[in-house]
């Protein structure tokens, strides 16, 4: 549910967030003790570390969820981790991703076996390898257990006329 998150200490992860925002968390639970080296950078009424961090070894811990629509200013945290925390420039693209990627493999000898399952992950992999490599890529269709009615078909229809 909703609680009132105090910002104790507004460096990098929660920056410019302000004094408090309203975020998402489980009211029952609470971290009773932090690691050493950490200190608390947020509270709220029923968990005194909702947000710590060790500033000297970069580890951030948070008791709330700021990827969902409840949490204010949740997109901010997340840009915050993201860009201040761990230094992510915002100067790439996807073609330029795909370039790269494509670039890096291109230089893998030999053949390789690739395992698909027909999601996203595996299939999005086969594509950049397959683009990289051509005939050097052998793909082993796995199925999961997971996959819809005749999904199995249309799966390995797809990889044998693509790859």
């Amino acid at each position: 549910g909703s609680s009132l998150l105090t910002i104790d200490n507004n460096e990098n992860l929660l920056s410019g967030i302000g004094k408090s925002v309203r975020a998402w968390m489980s009211h029952g639970d609470e971290a009773e003790q932090i690691p050493p080296g950490f200190k608390v950078i947020g509270h709220t009424e029923s968990a005194k570390a909702a947000a710590i961090a060790s500033y000297e070894k970069s580890i951030y811990g948070i008791q709330f969820h700021p990827e969902v629509v409840h949490t204010e200013q949740g997109t901010e945290i997340l840009k915050n981790f993201v860009l201040k925390v761990c230094g992510a420039k915002q100067d790439w693209t996807m073609e330029g991703f795909i370039d790269s990627a494509v670039e890096k493999i291109s230089k893998i000898q030999g053949n390789v076996l690739c395992g698909v399952s027909g999601g996203i992950d595996s299939t999005v992999a086969a594509l950049l390898i397959h683009k990289a490599i051509g005939d050097r890529q052998k793909c082993v269709f796995v199925n999961n257990g997971l996959l819809r009615l005749n999904e199995e078909k249309e799966i390995e229809e797809m990889f044998k006329k693509q790859l």
